[in-house]
């Protein structure tokens, strides 16, 4: 008698019944999805999305200027007057990327023209010859095609230029297809695919990143980099106090102020001009506020970053753009103010500027919105500082200042030992607009195939040795009836 199995067995052998009896029927589930058309949709949805955001994002990134140089190399004080869409910039790297050495830029423009130029005419040849084919059997069961026709589309893997050369020909002088539409996008798509390793090396490349100089009161050429945008002058910059730097120690940064009366004795010089940083690394770590249990972070005023900004201003520049939130511009009012706990009395510190730019994210005041001033208007409505064109930049040093829109300043735009990757914004916005034409004839053209392909369920898409034979039978039938 075989003993009885115990309970762990049981279950044991419960759990792997239940197992392989899921996994037949998960497996019998995806048999019967249709798997082909299910990848063949998601293909063309994300064909098409592809072609979508490359659009997008190209136009995006179209106007991004750093400095005074334009996106084709160009000096101009006017960065929002360029025209990206120009014809002058069809050739040129209009739209870079990185600061690279030559050998990797060359590198990486070889492997872009070698994988996408010859890769994606490779899809593209497979895509648009199937198609064809398709749609030249649909047709063939309505009327005839002339020979030279039929031995160009079916006896090839492609259309190649002399194959688009004897079709065009066919198509002009022997037997024309009866839809003339169709002809056209025949010809059109092949001359596509066969150049299209060639547009993606013409709409692609690299050069040298220039960068941008200015001639200063002494005919020199001033590096860019060296220059500030101002946000704010304050011309009566004496008067504040900045004693509350002093309640809560600073265990941090900078060691001058730890312990000590140092903002309690310090005070700045009329005028004071406030610059603003560069990028939102220069003032990484000294937020405009922090709570008062994070402590204050204040670097002291002779702190200065790599590119010689005063790291002083990544925390003044935001209480002064709280005070004149409350306060206004131009010292206009006549009454006593708060700046930093302590009462001015009146009038009001005399704070201008020339333009604030309300659209850099990392630019913010202490409330944690965008620098104050861009909507301020006087009690006439006026907005002063909303145009761009009386954007003002400081030196370091403060000596001397260029009005981003003076038509008189002059400079040029030098090239630099690094080089960018990109391409011609120009000339990529009109081949992605082609390509999704291209894909929307060739699905249009692959419907109209598959719709009359239903109502014939003997026809067949013959591949390269079936059609020998068919087309050897076909001249046998021709030549046989004339006695030949």
């Amino acid at each position: 008698m075989d003993p009885q199995p115990s309970r762990k067995e049981i279950l044991w052998r419960f759990i792997t019944n239940e197992w392989k009896t899921s996994f037949r029927e998960l497996w019998t589930d995806l048999r019967t999805v249709r798997w082909t058309r299910t990848l063949f949709w998601f293909g063309v949805t994300a064909w098409i999305a592809g072609i979508a955001v490359s659009i997008a994002l190209a136009c995006i990134h179209a106007n991004d200027v750093e400095d005074f140089c334009m996106p084709d190399g160009s000096f101009s004080t006017g960065p929002l007057g360029y025209n990206i869409w120009q014809a002058s910039g069809f050739f040129q790297i209009t739209l870079g990327f990185g600061h690279m050495s030559f050998a990797l830029a060359k590198f990486i423009d070889i492997a872009f023209d070698v994988v996408v130029g010859r890769g994606g005419q490779a899809v593209l040849t497979v895509i648009s010859y199937q198609t064809i084919k398709r749609y030249i059997t649909s047709a063939m069961e309505t009327s005839p095609i002339s020979y030279g026709t039929y031995k160009t589309l079916f006896l090839r893997d492609g259309i190649s230029s002399t194959g688009l050369i004897d079709l065009i020909q066919e198509f002009s002088t022997y037997r024309p297809l009866t839809s003339s539409w169709a002809m056209i996008w025949t010809i059109l798509s092949a001359i596509f695919v066969i150049l299209f390793p060639t547009l993606i090396s013409a709409l692609s490349g690299y050069s040298a990143n220039v960068h941008a100089y200015i001639l200063d009161g002494s005919g020199n050429l001033m590096d860019y980099q060296k220059l500030f945008m101002i946000d704010y002058v304050i011309h009566d910059a004496s008067r504040l106090n900045f004693t509350s730097f002093d309640a809560i120690v600073d265990l941090i940064f900078p060691p001058e102020t730890q312990n000590s009366t140092y903002w309690t004795r310090f005070r700045l010089n009329d005028t004071y001009t406030v610059k603003r940083p560069k990028n939102f690394e220069t003032c990484r770590g000294y937020d405009a506020f922090r709570h008062s249990y994070y402590n204050f972070l204040v670097p002291s005023y002779s702190a200065t970053s790599l590119d010689g900004y005063r790291l002083f201003d990544c925390v003044f520049r935001g209480y002064i753009s709280e005070y004149a939130v409350i306060n206004g511009f131009f010292g206009l009012k006549q009454t006593n103010s708060t700046f930093l706990n302590y009462t001015l009395p009146s009038p009001t510190i005399n704070i201008t500027a020339t333009y604030i730019d309300p659209i850099i994210s990392w630019a913010k005041g202490i409330s944690g919105h965008a620098i104050y001033g861009n909507n301020w208007t006087d009690t006439s409505g006026t907005r002063h500082f909303n145009d761009p064109s009386q954007a003002t930049y400081t030196t370091s040093s403060e000596n001397e200042t260029f009005v981003l829109g003076d038509p008189t300043i002059q400079g040029k735009c030098q090239p630099d030992v690094s080089y960018k990757w990109g391409f011609s914004f120009l000339f990529l916005f009109i081949f992605l607009i082609v390509l999704l034409v291209w894909t929307a004839g060739t699905y249009i053209m692959w419907l109209k195939a598959r719709l009359a392909l239903r109502h014939h369920d003997d026809a067949e898409i013959v591949g390269e040795y079936k059609a020998v034979i068919n087309l050897a039978s076909a001249m046998n039938n021709e030549f046989g009836k004339h006695g030949n």
